[in-house]
């Protein structure tokens, strides 16, 4: 059995121009989010499977079962939603950016990726896949009635971007925040 592993996860990258967006509602969040830790936009991405440590001798075969699924699945756009949070505004602990256009393709892929992955033993999520982009992790317990009501009035542009590649992350845990590096970029029908 491989003793080198590598933190592992599937995801859509985003276009720069709604990464940028992404930056303007942090921005804009910010200052009613106290004690959240926002993530960096220029690292942003949507998970469809989180695959934790991987041995180095999986890597190959988990590329081909991406590119499975990616090669018989047409490009299409992603554009942003609402602001949200889970598990809920009570106490939050993750707060996210929706995706309105997209999201049944999103889901449609998450959902293939997860029966393919369960045949080289990662375990099925357990939870319904709910497509976003993670915006900030709650820090500290507090009242967040204000980052609600931030939350509600932000709108993100009506930016578009492309999904025409599925990638393989490795993800790297540092002090500063998780470095996340492209494995393989795996390109849908016509991407």
């Amino acid at each position: 059995m491989d003793k080198v592993k590598v933190r592992a996860f599937v995801a859509i990258e985003l276009s720069d121009l709604v990464r940028q967006e992404l930056s303007r509602i942090v921005d804009e969040l910010k200052p009613a989010g106290d004690g959240v830790k926002w993530l960096d936009p220029s690292s942003m991405h949507i998970t469809l499977k989180f695959l934790g440590d991987v041995p180095l001798g999986v890597i190959e075969d988990l590329k081909l079962v991406i590119e499975n699924v990616s090669s018989s699945h047409s490009c299409f756009g992603i554009r942003m939603g609402e602001v949200g949070v889970f598990p809920g505004w009570r106490s939050p602990r993750v707060i996210w950016m929706g995706i309105d256009s997209g999201a049944s393709e999103l889901v449609e892929i998450a959902g293939r990726l997860e029966s393919a992955f369960s045949g080289y033993g990662f375990p099925a999520e357990g939870k319904k896949f709910v497509p976003h982009i993670t915006l900030g992790r709650v820090r500290k317990g507090r009242k967040f009635e204000t980052l609600r009501n931030s939350a509600v009035s932000v709108h993100a542009g009506d930016i578009v971007s492309p999904a025409d590649h599925i990638t393989l992350f490795k993800s790297e845990l540092t002090s500063a925040g998780a470095i996340h590096t492209p494995i393989a970029r795996l390109r849908m029908e016509g991407g």
